[in-house]
């Protein structure tokens, strides 16, 4: 049994093989994080997000699974860099309030993960 997000994600990676990996990875984020439809051509600001933990397995179906936790790993790193030039540049400085326990349940907008991308 196959997420229909999953499915449509594959359907995109093959109807556009020339894109580069960081337009697919962007497309993968929009895919996974909707809710109801789906415009990929709409311009204006994006409001989609979704936890860091949905985030990392956006590749899942794509490595092997011996490898997933490099990927992972990449994720929290990349997620790290660009949440702190993210803090640094609007500074603000929340001083650990509000701040999720886990790593995985930090909510990540497209404007954090497209920074994310630009970081690995």
């Amino acid at each position: 049994q196959m997420d229909w997000r999953v499915f449509l994600f594959m359907l995109h990676i093959l109807d556009h093989a020339t894109e580069t990996i960081l337009e697919h990875l962007e497309v993968g984020f929009i895919i996974h994080s909707s809710y109801g439809s789906i415009d990929l051509k709409f311009d204006l600001p994006r409001k989609e997000a979704m936890k860091l933990g949905k985030v990392r397995r956006i590749m899942d179906p794509f490595v092997l699974p011996k490898q997933r936790a490099k990927i992972a790993s990449c994720f929290d790193h990349a997620w790290t860099n660009a949440s702190l030039l993210l803090d640094h540049n609007n500074k603000k400085h929340q001083g650990g309030e509000g701040v999720p326990l886990r790593m995985d349940d930090n909510v990540v907008p497209l404007r954090l993960f497209r920074i994310m991308l630009q970081e690995e």
